[in-house]
């Protein structure tokens, strides 16, 4: 329907595993007996998806960032920054325990 390009469907793919990784790993621990509810529409040509979890939430501006000195050899943290950089719009809602982000299909 979209035709996406491969470079756009690389960042939804991208995008999408990243939030779900983040959502049972960070958000839920692990846990299954806790779900993850995945929400995803399109609109105008935008791709609008929200991941939700069952955990506790976190203040995103905590997060470190990736690229410095102190964490650039390690080996995870590195999900949020992707996300955010692949999105036209991205946002975690800490009360909803949402991440949600935007892509332009026509990209």
């Amino acid at each position: 329907m979209y035709n996406l390009s491969p470079e756009c469907a690389a960042n939804i793919r991208l995008a999408l595993g990243e939030s779900i990784h983040n959502a049972l790993q960070h958000g839920n621990l692990f846990d299954p007996s806790k779900t993850v509810v995945i929400r995803c529409s399109a609109e105008n040509d935008m791709l609008h998806c929200e991941v939700v979890d069952q955990g506790d939430g976190f203040d995103a501006s905590s997060i470190p960032d990736p690229r410095s000195d102190e964490r650039i050899g390690l080996e995870g943290g590195r999900g949020v920054l992707l996300i955010r950089w692949v999105s036209d719009h991205f946002e975690y809602r800490r009360a909803e325990r949402t991440a949600a982000f935007s892509i332009n299909l026509k990209s």
